[in-house]
């Protein structure tokens, strides 16, 4: 609703049972946004209420303007133009938002399911800022649809979270809110209540994970000689590597699907969703699915790692085999499964492979052994792959959230905790000792674990673009 008086705020900020003394303990390096309307730019009126949050969050912006909508925000008489809308003040921010973002916006506009997506979605082009958003004082029952909208986006944006405004501020009135409390404007005990949710929700969010931030690039070493990314549009980003083309030089149109280097890192195939393998560098065109009926859309291109061939793998388990070399071990087409197939990973002579389902089912063909699965665990994510340890003794199985389960291997590190940034786990590819590897997540961030290099990261992605794999220059 627009507002058409001034914010009546208090000068004092003295409020019974609560105390504006910062607790002991560590002050949080984590970077803190708050976007706010005229609610949170009551904090503009009492330094003291915006240093409660300061003095444990440093590194905090606030950015609370009143009139403000998340779309389109009216204009005040004594303002000289309508202040920024949310959406394009996180426009203007892309690249900088890293921490926690605390929202504080939507009394001015009818706040529906639609609106909170398109913030959210705006947010998944930034370094993968978590989102408190505090919901609406629900005076008059003014804002249900809205405060029930927010919790039902809950389940579609896990790097979401709502800050209880409404639950927080019930029985209280004129002490709290201007006029005779039938508002939602604050005065200046309800402004440090305000900031006192906000810092306790901080406390609770901020502290309890720190997303990842950026990596140092380095050498080569004998684990590796560098990486390439493969985004959703088929382009490659290439980090100590050569490019050899992708599919936007071809001018293909059809997405992605997998990305594989060659055995000796001259080269690499993309394979695209509709079963076409497209060969760069050294790697050789051996013969694709393109135009084929299938029972489940191909998912995962694996090369012999003795040369001559590769096999496609598709989600019903189906196997097919293209190369002089390339052997039909066997599959899982006629198979009534769990889950769906969502990749394969080939054994060190050639002649035999693994199959991996999304509940962590393993399936073994030819000379490939059994080392155990993940199909009996209870999963926070859904399992995305495998990797293979170099002699085969053993290999990786890692989750969409970022966790990784070792069998008869070593554990060298994960982020499971990349759903809470607003991210996800992609790829994950070991190192030529088996020492380590690699973790490449769907905002372009690797994370390096054992004696895995660092060749860089994160590349200027378009709006709405993500990264969908990595694979390594040997």
């Amino acid at each position: 609703m627009p507002r058409i008086a001034r914010i009546v705020v208090a000068l004092a900020v003295a409020v019974a049972g609560l105390s504006l003394a910062r607790p002991a303990g560590a002050v949080s390096t984590t970077p803190v946004f708050l976007l706010g309307d005229s609610v949170m730019g009551s904090f503009h009126f009492s330094t003291a209420d915006e240093t409660y949050i300061t003095a444990e969050y440093p590194n905090t912006t606030l950015d609370a303007e009143e009139c403000r909508g998340l779309f389109v925000s009216c204009r005040l008489p004594w303002q000289p133009s309508a202040p920024t809308p949310a959406l394009n003040v996180l426009q203007a921010n892309r690249g900088k938002l890293t921490g926690v973002l605390v929202m504080g916006v939507g009394y001015n506009e009818t706040v529906t399911g639609k609106a909170i997506d398109m913030i959210m979605t705006e947010l998944t082009t930034h370094d993968s800022p978590r989102v408190i958003w505090l919901n609406y004082r629900n005076y008059s029952g003014r804002y249900t649809s809205a405060n029930a909208a927010l919790v039902a986006a809950l389940s579609r944006w896990p790097q979401l979270s709502i800050g209880d405004w409404n639950a927080y501020s019930a029985g209280h009135g004129s002490d709290w809110f201007a006029t005779d409390g039938t508002d939602v404007h604050l005065t200046g005990a309800g402004a440090t209540a305000h900031a006192t949710l906000i810092r306790s929700l901080l406390d609770a969010s901020a502290k309890r994970y720190t997303c990842p931030s950026n990596n140092t690039a380095g050498p080569a070493t004998a684990a590796a000689r560098g990486y390439w990314l493969l985004d959703s549009t088929g382009k490659v980003w290439p980090y100590s590597a050569p490019s050899f083309g992708d599919l936007t030089t071809l001018g293909v149109t059809a997405k992605p699907a997998s990305f594989q280097s060659t055995p000796s890192g001259a080269g690499y195939w993309i394979l695209d969703q509709n079963g076409g393998v497209h060969a760069f560098g050294d790697a050789t065109a051996y013969g694709d699915m393109t135009g084929k009926v299938l029972n489940g859309p191909v998912r995962r291109i694996e090369p012999n790692p003795a040369g001559g061939g590769y096999w496609l793998v598709a989600a019903d388990g189906g196997v097919f085999t293209f190369g002089p070399t390339t052997g039909f071990q066997g599959s899982m087409g006629a198979t009534r499964l769990n889950a769906p197939v969502i990749s394969m990973a080939a054994t060190v002579t050639g002649r035999g492979y693994w199959l991996v389902a999304g509940d962590g089912g393993v399936f073994t063909f030819g000379d490939g052994q059994f080392h155990g699965s993940a199909g009996a665990l209870k999963l926070n994510a859904p399992v995305i792959s495998m990797a293979v340890r170099p002699n085969g003794a053993g290999y990786w199985l890692y989750a969409k959230d970022g966790g990784v389960f070792s069998f008869d291997v070593p554990f060298f590190g994960s982020e499971p905790r990349l759903p809470e940034c607003g991210d996800e786990a992609v790829a994950l590819r070991v190192t030529n000792t088996g020492g380590g590897y690699w973790l490449a997540s769907r905002t372009g961030k690797v994370f390096a674990f054992g004696d895995a290099p660092m060749f860089g990261d994160r590349p200027v992605l378009p709006s709405g673009v993500t990264i969908i794999d990595l694979t390594v220059r040997h």
